[in-house]
């Protein structure tokens, strides 16, 4: 996985700097851009996957206002989502919740999910949605992609699992899903029938706060 997009860097280095015709040479930058993304993303997930499991990363639980949280994360994906001819529904208008936890694990967990819907949907929509369940924050990120057969629904949350090698990644990306979750005190899952999408969901402890947004 890394091997590969090195090569390519080299080559199209090689490449541009033969070239003196400017958009020409702009589509080997353009290589090189995003070799270096998937590189950058790959060694991410291996960093992440090492502190998470082998040394024990601590959580870093402070206040954060629910709704400011989500509509960060549903702009960002909106335009990512729209860019490739998708819709994208935020279902989270009353957010108006003071919690506290993690809120750059629970973005982390998000954006993990939400860069795979839009990664394995090619046409129809994604959806990003939470309720709050008795004592528990249900989130949910749902899709209308390829969906995969009930047969692997135990094996996407493993280490170096990827149903689909054509796409690229770690098969990390899940797996530290599920244990940043376990380690915030929830579970996770999926509903995901073929052909027709996933439903990727997550619990997490509700701890509502009562405090100014000064305060914050």
């Amino acid at each position: 996985d890394i091997r590969g997009p090195i090569g390519n860097i080299h080559n199209c280095a090689d490449l541009a700097s033969e070239t003196r015709e400017k958009k020409k040479r702009e589509i080997y930058l353009q290589d090189i851009r995003y070799s270096c993304n998937h590189i950058l993303h790959l060694v991410n997930d291996l960093m992440d996957a090492y502190r998470i499991n082998e040394v024990g990363e601590m959580l870093n639980d402070t206040p954060f206002y629910l709704d400011y949280f989500l509509w960060h994360i549903s702009n960002d994906f909106l335009r990512k989502a729209n860019s490739k001819g998708l819709i994208f529904y935020h279902v989270h208008e009353n957010s108006s919740l003071t919690v506290k936890g993690d809120a750059d694990k629970l973005e982390q967990v998000l954006a993990n999910l939400l860069t795979n819907a839009i990664k394995f949907t090619t046409k129809g929509s994604i959806r990003l949605g939470y309720e709050i369940h008795g004592k528990m924050l249900y989130f949910y990120v749902a899709d209308t992609g390829c969906g995969f057969p009930e047969s692997q629904k135990q094996k996407v949350f493993e280490r170096f699992v990827r149903l689909d090698s054509a796409k690229p990644g770690t098969g990390l990306g899940l797996a530290i899903c599920r244990t940043i979750v376990e380690k915030m005190g929830g579970c996770i899952g999926v509903e995901s029938e073929e052909g027709k999408g996933s439903c990727f969901w997550f619990t997490i402890p509700y701890i509502p706060l009562c405090i100014e947004k000064n305060d914050i």
